[in-house]
């Protein structure tokens, strides 16, 4: 998938991995385009069936204590892809 200049972009483009029969959708974080935990969020908001991944995130950027709680909200909210 090219890289969104908006999160708004990713939301967009979901409906195709999932309409083409991928399994899965990982996002990498991008410091100059988005954050990883709003584009899963964001991503997980606009597909019916596909698991949504993280894939890479920075240690040096993010406290692994609040990666776990943020990752952790978002299972509570999409609790399907626990």
């Amino acid at each position: 998938m090219p890289r969104p200049a908006r999160l708004e972009r990713t939301i967009s483009v979901i409906d195709r991995p999932e309409r083409i029969g991928f399994d899965e959708l990982w996002l990498v974080e991008d410091y100059f385009f988005m954050g990883a935990i709003s584009a899963a969020t964001a991503a997980l908001s606009a597909t019916e069936r596909l698991p949504v991944g993280i894939s890479i995130v920075s240690a040096m950027v993010r406290h692994p204590a609040v990666l776990a709680m943020e990752i952790a909200a978002i299972a509570r909210v999409y609790p399907r892809y626990v």
